[in-house]
Formats: C-alpha cells, sequence, structure tokens
C-alpha cells in the first residue's frame, strides 16, 4: 500500500501530466475557495480593470467562485427604486457565469449572502 503511494509521488514528482490533471480535477470536485467582493458588479459594470482580473482569476481557476451585491433601479409601484440580490458567479468560457441569485427586498444595500 505504501509502495502505491510512493509511486504515485514519484509520477507526480517527474512531472506526469495525465496524474496532475487528475489530482487536479479532485482538487476541484472536493474544494471551491469563495471570494466576497461587495462591488464586483458594479465595478464590472464601470470597466474597472480590478473587475477584469477578477474575471480572469475566475477562468483560470475553476473552483473559484465570486459572491457579490447586484444593485438594479427597477419601476415598483410607478416609481424607480433599488433592488438588491446577492449573486454568486463562477468562470465560463472568458465570461462570469451565475451559480446563485437571491434577490430580496431590502431598503438599504444587503450583505452578501452565498447560496
Amino acid at each position: 500500500e505504501d509502495e502505491d503511494i510512493l509511486r504515485g509521488y514519484d509520477a507526480i514528482q517527474r512531472g506526469n501530466d495525465e496524474s496532475s490533471a487528475q489530482l487536479d480535477a479532485l482538487a476541484d470536485m472536493k474544494f471551491t475557495y469563495v471570494i466576497s467582493w461587495q462591488k464586483f458588479g458594479l465595478c464590472k459594470s464601470l470597466g474597472d480593470p480590478s473587475a477584469e482580473d477578477i474575471l480572469d482569476l475566475l477562468n483560470r481557476y475553476p473552483a473559484l467562485r465570486v459572491a457579490y451585491v447586484e444593485e438594479k433601479e427597477e419601476i415598483i409601484g410607478n416609481k424607480p427604486q433599488k433592488v438588491y440580490s446577492s449573486v454568486l458567479v463562477r468562470g465560463a468560457n472568458g465570461y462570469d457565469q451565475v451559480m446563485h441569485k437571491l434577490q430580496k427586498e431590502h431598503k438599504t444595500r444587503p450583505r452578501t449572502y452565498i447560496g
């Protein structure tokens, strides 16, 4: 049993791409990393370079997620009102893909909820 472990370790040490890919896939299935950046949506809509950097990280690391608060203005009862949603995204094909979106009625900006 120990020999199997050491043989696997040797394969990794030698830079075996297949073993490395299998280990990466296993880690992606077991672990997810979440960053909470409240203003990601705002920065993204303003074209802030830091939002592009986060988007690059999301697409580079499949186990990474970003949670943020989305703020939109909607007409409710003939009056414009701000509507807030907690959003969780991941990277997909160079873009951010919404995984979960939780909309709540708030008079003030809510905390980020991760679903």
